[in-house]
């Protein structure tokens, strides 16, 4: 149920751009607000003014560019650089004053679905579903940082206000916060009544708490230097494929918004925990949002290809126009006749991993692989535990034990026969008995550790003794 706000004017959709991307993955206002950036499934990256939402400029090259789509960017704190994180296993840096590729950092080998420059030093984090964290020296263009928090997908990963701390989100439930200059885990976020998978997180404004996004329909907000635990936690919206950002409204100081899979825009009281404003933004999922730093607005990404920029406003100044007077990028030119051969994507779909139904299914894919291997090792150890304690391996131990001290007080014995100056051939196979094996006062020669100097059947019997098939490879070996 939505509790409306009193004394407020609701928020109004204020301009609608349709940008070049099939589908808008992510929308990030620069740390003065003077513009925004989107970018999405064609490996576009637009940028708009800030307060009308024009076209400022949209880059794209298919030599130097992602070859396939961006899930997440980062606007630099002076506002020249965006890094793109793609499903190309590359995060990349576009120069604002260039308008170029500067850096192309690779080592993920997998989507690589988030990333975030440092608010104070030139480096840049990012996320995989490879399973890591890597940290990026910028300067020299190399990674300086490895982390592998799990076994499961990193789905997020954002600084701090300062840079000091790294918040990570993972597909585990999750939510762990790295000390950036020793890259050691300070502290560990989890919801121990009911762990969930974590789509996406971010700082508040003061670094004090964290905002995560849920695939269980909720968004819930961490105190992670005081009580280290989930404070608030906001429902009634639909977030169960995508894990759909959310953000503080920095302006309004005590609000929280959110996207939704069903179209929706939410607004939700950040002491009550209630809705007090939701927007229809259409049928398509709004998975991005970002909030401006100073003015009392936000912007949306939606799947339809559309950005929208709300504000606190008595009327709607661009509302319910045709999308193609909207649109505020030309059409991209048509392919020639005969296209050149162009990289097929790894995933083997059209769009890459932005078919986010395949997305998916490749995330839970590895989950259910990862969790069919770790019971099968439990089978198996469970069964060696079963054969170790058995009767029979107790009896055949004690057999293979006696049979390697006949042999080795044979040996022994022929070593001592050579010292004495006796032939050791006149020594009879069965002259090494069970008695001779009892008795306590005949003499042994301790043996070299020297691996040379050994019998070579003593050597194979050490390397094969805790083989699990031990017996029968003895008998090959000693005939």
């Amino acid at each position: 149920m939505i509790q409306p706000v009193e004394d407020e004017t609701p928020y109004r959709n204020l301009t609608i751009a349709r940008t070049a991307s099939e589908k808008v993955t992510s929308v990030r206002f620069s740390s003065d607000g003077s513009f925004f950036a989107a970018a999405g499934s064609s490996s576009i990256i637009a940028l708009h003014d800030g307060e009308t939402a024009e076209l400022c400029l949209s880059y794209h090259d298919k030599t130097t560019g992602h070859k396939q789509g961006i899930s997440e960017i980062s606007i630099s704190k002076d506002g020249r650089y965006v890094a793109s994180a793609s499903d190309d296993r590359l995060v990349k840096v576009l120069d604002l004053e260039t308008n170029s590729f500067i850096q192309s950092l690779q080592g993920h080998s997998h989507y690589v679905v988030s990333c975030d420059f440092s608010p104070t030093l030139p480096l840049l984090v990012s996320a995989s579903y490879d399973q890591h964290i890597h940290l990026w020296n910028l300067t020299r263009g190399s990674l300086c940082g490895k982390i592998h928090p799990s076994r499961y997908p990193q789905t997020s990963v954002k600084f701090n206000h300062d840079g000091t701390v790294i918040a990570g989100a993972s597909t585990d439930g999750f939510c762990r916060i790295w000390d950036v200059s020793t890259l050691m885990c300070t502290h560990t976020l989890l919801e121990a009544s009911s762990p969930t998978q974590i789509g996406f997180c971010t700082f508040s404004p003061n670094g004090r708490y964290l905002i995560t996004s849920n695939m269980d329909d909720s968004i819930r907000i961490w105190d992670v230097y005081g009580s280290g635990k989930c404070e608030k936690v906001f429902s009634g919206h639909q977030s169960r494929l995508y894990g759909v950002e959310a953000d503080f409204l920095r302006s309004e100081g005590n609000m929280v918004v959110g996207g939704s899979e069903d179209g929706r825009v939410c607004i939700w009281d950040l002491r009550s925990q209630l809705m007090v404003e939701e927007m229809n933004c259409g049928t398509e999922p709004v998975i991005s949002v970002s909030s401006h730093p100073t003015r009392r607005s936000f912007i949306t990404g939606s799947l339809d290809g559309t950005v929208r920029l709300w504000q606190r406003s008595q009327e709607c100044l661009c509302t319910n126009l045709p999308k193609d007077s909207l649109s505020l990028i030309p059409k991209p030119t048509p392919a020639p006749e005969h296209p050149q051969a162009e990289e097929k994507p790894l995933t083997g779909t059209t769009c890459g991993c932005y078919n986010f139904y395949h997305r998916r299914s490749v995330l839970d894919e590895i989950v259910t692989r990862f969790n069919s291997s770790m019971n099968e090792c439990k089978v198996k150890e469970q069964e060696w535990m079963e054969w170790l304690t058995s009767t029979d391996y107790q009896s055949r131990v004690a057999e293979e034990a006696k049979r390697c001290e006949k042999l080795r007080t044979k040996e022994n014995k022929k070593r001592q026969m050579e010292l004495e100056g006796i032939d050791p051939n006149l020594l009879a196979d069965d002259s090494i008995d069970d008695d001779f094996l009892n008795e306590s006062d005949h003499e042994v020669i301790i043996e070299s550790d020297n691996e040379a100097s050994q019998n070579p059947i003593e050597i194979e019997l050490r390397k094969r003794f805790h083989d699990k098939h031990v017996f029968e490879s003895l008998q090959s070996v000693l005939g």
